[in-house]
Parts: C-alpha cells; structure tokens; sequence
C-alpha cells in the first residue's frame, strides 16, 4: 500500500501530466474557495439588508418637508439610512443620506439650495447641496464641510486640506484657501456679501465673497442681527455696533446692547419702547436709548429695561410664539420693580424677579426664594 501511495505521489508531483493535473485541481480549488467567499459576501449582505429594512419598518422615519412635493425621511437609529424622496413621481433622488440643512424659514426666506450630508463606508461623510423643490443633486457631496448659500451667490465650503474656501452656485471655487481657529465653530454664511469669519488667532471679521478681510479680524465676538442686519461687535469686553456698509453706528465702549425691533402687530401701539433702536448700558450702570442711526434719544436712570411676556407655547411647527403684556420689568442696581409700557412707575424695586402671568397678574420673588402675585396696581393679591 505504500508503495502504491508512493508511486502515485511521484506521478503526479514529477511527471509533467501529473503537473497538469495537480494545476487543474489547485485552480479548480482556489476558484471554489473564491466563489465561496464571493456568496459569503453576497449572503452577508443580503442579510445585512434584510436586517435593515426589519429595523427600518420596526422604527418608522421621521419626515422632514423641504418643499412642497420633496421630504427628506430620515432613520435616526441607523446612520446613513435616509433619503430624499419626490413626493410627485415617488422618486428616492438621493440616498444614504444623514441629515438636510435648508434655511430657517421661521426668520430667513427658504433658498432654492439645501447642505446635504451622506454617509457611505469607507468614504465617511461628505456634503453636497440639492435642490430643495426637486430634490436633485445640484453640487455633488464632495466638501468635508459645507453651509447655506442663504438667497446669496457666495458658500463656504472646506476641504479635506481643513482650509476654507469660498464657492459660487456652480461649485466654481472664488477665493484661495483659508485657516480658521475652528470651522465648527459657527455657521459661515453670507449676508449682503459679507460673512462673519474667525482667524487662527481667535479674532473675528467679516470677509468679502473672494475670501479677503472687509472688516479687519480685531474683535472678540460679532454676532449679526438678523431682522435688521446690522452687526454687534465686541472688543476688550465692551459692545458696539457696526452696519452692513462697515459704517460705525454706536463705538465699541458699552457694556451691553440690547436691539429694539419693529413690531408687525397693526393693533400695537408705536410707542417710544417698540421703536427700531438700541438701548446700551453705560459703565456705570445707567443706560441709554439710541434711534437706528445712533443718535442718542433718553438716558434712563434703570440698569435694565425688560419687557413681561406670557402664555409661551409652541404651535405646530415647532415656532415659539408669545404674548407680550402693556407692562415692563425695570431693573435698578439688584432689584426688579413694575412700570407700565408708558414709563410710569407702579412699584419701586423691591423684587428678585417678576414674571408675567397674564394680561395683569404677575408674579414678584422676594428674598430668593419667596413669591407673592401682585396685580397691575402693585397690590399683593395672594
């Protein structure tokens, strides 16, 4: 039997027919062992999907409208699993989708263009923008990090390098690349051409569609005014304000402002307090109220003028909406008193805090920790 084992072993590893054979049986082997794995992998994936439409029908999505007839449905529990749909031919336009950033429509009109983020495996996430009313890819998901054109020309995108660049609508790249502290910081988005940036030193200024420094990086902070657009700046801790046109309208020696924004209820009266204008806490303590040009128009003796809102609540689509009553809370050093909306003076401040309750109840804290409720007169009534 050995000798027949070895006889065969010697055919088939020395003789060149039994190189061919062993040849053929390696390959045949080899490619068996490949199909195996290819339908390994196949049937993984088979299953993998399974398991996903399970957990996707299990959970249900979250619809989120971006238009009339396109919906973005997303699987909070499963990274990569939402898509794009249009509503009007039932379509999935875009798929392995994370998240859609249109404009808020609560403040700013929606822009035709949405920052969409997909996540596939080894690629990680990209950003890419879409048509909001279709749902069609406009810019392919290629940036590392993307926002809103916002009824602009101009985006800010960033690249795998971590520099920022400027594009145009058409993906075509405006400015050179460049650094920023944090890009993740805040929402860099344009505003009558101008964009709110950070340098790598931490100072802020806003820069011009081509990337360059309209107003030069020296402040600590600078936030814009949406309604009104104007921009408040601070630097070495004190306040100013600045217009879309760079043009100073209050210097930067405050140590607060407040903005005073118009008002598009028809049956509120247009009083001195719902005026467009600024009012600004001086060093001392006492403030001041300024028109929208800047000019200085009453100096008030109250460390803080607030005004008594109530009945908060949200309404379908999440907006906060409120009622704002014919009262103001006034602030002298560390006590609250109650005035009305015309300036008279109904208690002195006696208060930690007040807080409307309705039309003319509200409630006053005493001593941190003791609350009374006084009626619009003053008098305690409970």
């Amino acid at each position: 039997m050995i000798k027949i084992i070895h006889k065969l072993s010697h055919i088939l590893f020395t003789s060149l027919g039994g190189k061919i054979f062993m040849s053929v049986f390696a390959g045949f082997g080899i490619l068996s062992f490949a199909t195996s794995l290819v339908r390994y992998d196949y049937a993984y994936k088979l299953v993998n999907e399974a398991r996903q439409k399970a957990e996707m029908a299990e959970q249900g999505w979250k619809g989120h409208p971006l238009s009339r007839d396109v919906v973005f449905k997303d699987f909070p529990n499963l990274r990569g699993a939402g898509y794009v749909e249009n509503l009007f031919d039932g379509r999935k336009t875009i798929e392995n989708v994370e998240w859609v950033r249109p404009i808020c429509s609560i403040i700013d009109a929606p822009d035709t263009l949405a920052v969409f983020s997909r996540f596939e495996e080894g690629r990680g996430s990209r950003k890419g923008y879409l048509n909001i009313y279709t749902g069609e890819v406009v810019l392919p998901d290629t940036y590392k990090h993307a926002w809103n054109f916002k009824n602009g020309n101009h985006a800010v995108v960033c690249m795998d390098n971590d520099s920022l660049y400027v594009i145009d609508r058409s993906g075509k790249f405006k400015s050179k690349g460049f650094k920023s502290s944090n890009q993740l910081r805040f929402g860099f988005v344009f505003n009558d051409g101008l964009c709110i940036m950070e340098n790598n030193d931490g100072k802020f200024g806003l820069i011009n569609p081509y990337g360059e420094w309209s107003l030069h990086p020296e402040y600590d902070w600078i936030t814009r005014n949406p309604r009104t657009g104007v921009y408040k700046v601070l630097k070495d801790g004190l306040f100013g304000v600045i217009d879309s046109d760079l043009s100073e309208i209050l210097p930067t020696k405050f140590k607060d402002i407040d903005f005073n924004e118009p008002l598009n209820d028809p049956n509120i009266e247009r009083n001195w307090y719902y005026k467009v204008g600024y009012w600004v806490e001086n060093a001392d303590g006492t403030r001041g109220y300024h028109d929208e040009n800047g000019k200085l128009i009453s100096t008030s003796p109250y460390s803080e003028l607030r005004p008594l809102e109530y009945n908060w609540h949200q309404d379908k689509s999440g907006e906060l909406h409120q009622t704002t009553s014919d009262y103001i809370a006034y602030r002298t050093g560390q006590k609250w008193g109650l005035m009305s909306r015309r300036g008279q003076i109904i208690t002195e401040p006696l208060y930690d805090w007040l807080r409307a309750l309705d039309s003319d109840r509200f409630e006053a804290t005493l001593d941190k920790d003791v609350k009374i409720i006084i009626d619009s007169t003053g008098k305690e009534i409970h």
